[in-house]
């Protein structure tokens, strides 16, 4: 069923110049994509082991190890928003200019630290 898909008003012209900026763009991709699975693989590694040496009650109930990689998804949902809506803006005005992207990531790596 592709009914959503509509026709292109005009047509795509997609020369060298493009597909060489797309090819371009490739090893930034494959850095980031590496330096992101190397965090996030030595989180899953790190996560459980450190749950087996901690002591995970609360009150009468005691968490599960698997709790951390939930608590790591619900804390990027969370406090994404926040610095992009509150954080960034106040950051921006007091700098007078714009925040950039690779200070974003940056500061991303500091919360994650």
């Amino acid at each position: 069923n592709c009914t959503w898909v509509q026709e292109l008003k005009q047509e795509v012209n997609f020369g060298a110049k493009d597909a060489r900026r797309t090819f371009a763009a490739i090893p930034t991709i494959i850095v980031v994509n590496i330096a992101f699975n190397l965090c996030f693989n030595s989180m899953s590694n790190a996560f459980p082991s450190q749950a087996c040496q901690m002591d995970l009650r609360i009150g009468s109930m005691q968490l599960n190890g698997a709790f951390f990689h939930v608590a790591d998804a619900m804390a990027v949902v969370i406090f994404t928003p926040i610095f992009e809506f509150c954080l960034y803006p106040v950051i921006a005005r007091v700098k007078g200019s714009p925040v950039r992207f690779g200070q974003k990531i940056v500061a991303g790596l500091v919360m994650a630290a």
